[in-house]
């Protein structure tokens, strides 16, 4: 299932599905069955660094036991089948929380950036403000959060940490 470039609601249903939801904030449901959600750049659901109100993808129904996000850039970052992921955990607890904090938390935790053999993960939990909610980012290869960056926002079900095993690369 291919999105276009424009916000839309993309549900699978039963079964395996790969859903791409292209640009546009776009709302991923995959269903029963594993789902992979394919990332084709950081421009399908660019991190915001600013303000209070996210505008990426969500995906509403994220399983770590068996859905994949599947990414091929992200910034001038071409990730191919070999590259391996770290994954780091940030809890954000304390408000008032901003995209702009969210990235001085992504700062602080650690100095380790992607590169074409490895990609940079932070699985975030926020759990207060307009914000609260779990995310997901990927690195671009600069040791910042910026636009360049992919961040999808797991909703729903969603709360599970994620692990390096929920990333493909292509």
């Amino acid at each position: 299932m291919i999105g276009a470039a424009t916000a839309e609601s993309l549900n699978g249903g039963l079964g395996n599905d790969t859903i791409t939801g292209g640009g546009g904030a776009d709302t991923l449901t995959g269903g029963v069955g594993s789902d992979q959600f394919v990332y084709t750049a950081d421009t399908d659901s660019p991190a915001v660094i600013a303000g209070t109100t996210f505008s990426g993808d969500r995906i509403t129904d994220f399983d770590s036991s068996v859905d994949k996000i599947s990414i091929d850039k992200v910034g001038a970052i071409d990730f191919n089948l070999s590259t391996t992921v770290t994954v780091t955990a940030l809890n954000i607890t304390t408000g008032p929380v901003t995209f702009a904090a969210v990235a001085s938390a992504v700062l602080a935790a650690t100095p380790a950036v992607s590169s074409a053999s490895t990609a940079q993960v932070y699985d975030i939990t926020i759990t207060t403000g307009p914000l609260a909610g779990h995310y997901v980012l990927v690195n671009d290869g600069v040791a910042a959060m910026a636009t360049t960056d992919l961040l999808v926002q797991l909703t729903g079900s969603s709360s599970a940490a994620v692990n390096a095993g929920n990333f493909a690369f292509f």
